[in-house]
């Protein structure tokens, strides 16, 4: 494998060509736009391969369609994409975590789940507040749909952990399905 030099390359660069992303920050409508663009840049240039994409997540999470955007990406790389919660992976972040081919969360990670949250403005009418309700139950309900799918937990469980900030260790983390293995070694994944 080749040396890279670090004074030439940032720290983000140089992961990237290590096959590494790193979510340390707020999701937002941009960054999963980058999100997605190194997704499958890294997907494209593994194809032969296969070699896994390693998600390093540490994040409050943010914006939750955007978010669920990156799962579907996620799903449908060729190459195996593992999530590791390297210390928090609330709401936004934690979909994402849920979505790796292989998910991991170190001992001491915090992951957070909570309901689709949405503000509406004021000067909505009747009508238009109606149908954004409509649009905001249809987000819940596909994010209730998501986790069933991404954990061992039963809809009704589901539904009783997204009333409210549901905090998991990473124990209880494991132990509902969010993630598969507790502790990492980069070293098994990056040859």
């Amino acid at each position: 494998m080749p040396e890279y030099d670090t004074h030439s390359l940032g720290l983000i660069d140089e992961l990237f060509a290590k096959r590494i992303i790193l979510l340390d920050k707020e999701i937002t409508e941009s960054n999963c736009g980058e999100l997605v663009g190194r997704l499958v840049l890294l997907d494209l240039r593994g194809k032969t391969s296969k070699k896994p994409i390693v998600m390093l997540i540490n994040s409050f999470g943010g914006f939750t369609s955007g978010a669920l955007g990156v799962t579907d990406v996620i799903e449908n790389c060729v190459c195996p994409v593992y999530t590791v919660c390297i210390g928090i992976a609330q709401s936004a972040a934690s979909i994402i975590l849920a979505a790796g081919s292989k998910r991991f969360a170190l001992k001491n990670a915090d992951i957070m789940v909570h309901q689709h949250w949405q503000e509406f403005p004021e000067t909505l009418t009747h009508k238009e507040l109606m149908h954004e309700a409509k649009m905001s139950k249809k987000s819940h309900d596909n994010l209730v749909d998501f986790y069933v799918n991404h954990t061992s937990v039963n809809r009704k469980k589901i539904e009783e952990m997204l009333a409210k900030d549901t905090y998991l260790t990473a124990e209880e983390s494991l132990k509902c399905g969010l993630i598969d293995e507790i502790g990492w070694n980069i070293h098994d994944w990056i040859k």
